[in-house]
């Protein structure tokens, strides 16, 4: 793994104890993406110095933050509690999905960017 919880905590991010084993399936779901935003260039733009595997490792913390705060707050949102009398239940309501979209937070482009690993759309630049 690009980061462990423990380094995520060190770099100031929160994480409940509760939600440590959720936070490292978010932390592996993270490195999946920032290697697809990198095709694959992460372990070689951090073997190039320290200061790249620092940016990488801070831009698998805010995307992992970003993905658990999604996750904790879909949770939270998604359940509603329903009575009838004494009976009482919870049903989920799964609103819209946004379909597979990856949506990647701007600080994570511009660490990745930094590290010379992001070839996202928006990253390129033409020049006549």
């Amino acid at each position: 793994m690009i980061i462990t919880v423990e380094e995520f905590k060190e770099l100031g991010f929160e994480c409940a104890e509760a939600d440590e084993d959720r936070l490292e399936s978010c932390i592996k779901r993270a490195e999946a993406a920032l290697n697809a935003l990198s095709r694959g260039t992460l372990n070689s733009a951090m073997a190039q110095c320290e200061s790249n595997a620092f940016m990488i490792k801070q831009a698998a913390a805010f995307e992992a933050d970003a993905l658990l705060k999604s996750e904790l707050s879909e949770q939270t949102e998604n359940v509603e509690r329903v009575s009838l009398g004494d009976f009482s239940y919870s049903c989920s309501n799964s609103g819209g999905s946004q379909g597979g979209v990856i949506d990647v937070p701007e600080t994570v482009r511009k660490l990745l960017c930094a590290a010379g690993c992001f070839y996202g759309a928006g990253s390129l630049e033409v020049i006549e």
